[in-house]
C-alpha cells in the first residue's frame, strides 16, 4: 500500500519490454533482482499486458457478431419467404 509522500518510479515502454523479454527467459524474481525492482511490478505488467483489449480483438469480436447477425438475418428472410408462399397457395 502506497504511504503518503511516497514517490513512485516509471519505466518508459522500451525498458519495460527489455524486462518483460528477460522476464519471460528467467522468471520475474530474477528479472526483478535483476533491474532492481519488485517482481511483483513484472507479474502486474504481464496481467495488463495479458488482459488488454488489443485493436485486433475488439475487431474479430466485432465480425463474429457481425457474422451472427446476418445468419440471424437470413433464418428470418426465408421464414418471411416460408409464410409467404403458404399465403398464396390460400
Amino acid at each position: 500500500m502506497a504511504t503518503k509522500g511516497q514517490k513512485f518510479n516509471s519505466y518508459t515502454n522500451e525498458l519495460k519490454k527489455e524486462i518483460m523479454d528477460y522476464a519471460r527467459t528467467e522468471g520475474n524474481v530474477v528479472a526483478g533482482k535483476k533491474f532492481n525492482m519488485s517482481h511483483h511490478t513484472i507479474r502486474d505488467w504481464f496481467y495488463k499486458e495479458r488482459n488488454s483489449i488489443s485493436p485486433n480483438k475488439e475487431l474479430n469480436k466485432q465480425k463474429k457478431e457481425m457474422d451472427s447477425l446476418e445468419e440471424k438475418y437470413e433464418i428470418l428472410k426465408k421464414l418471411h419467404e416460408f409464410y409467404k408462399s403458404t399465403e398464396d397457395k390460400k
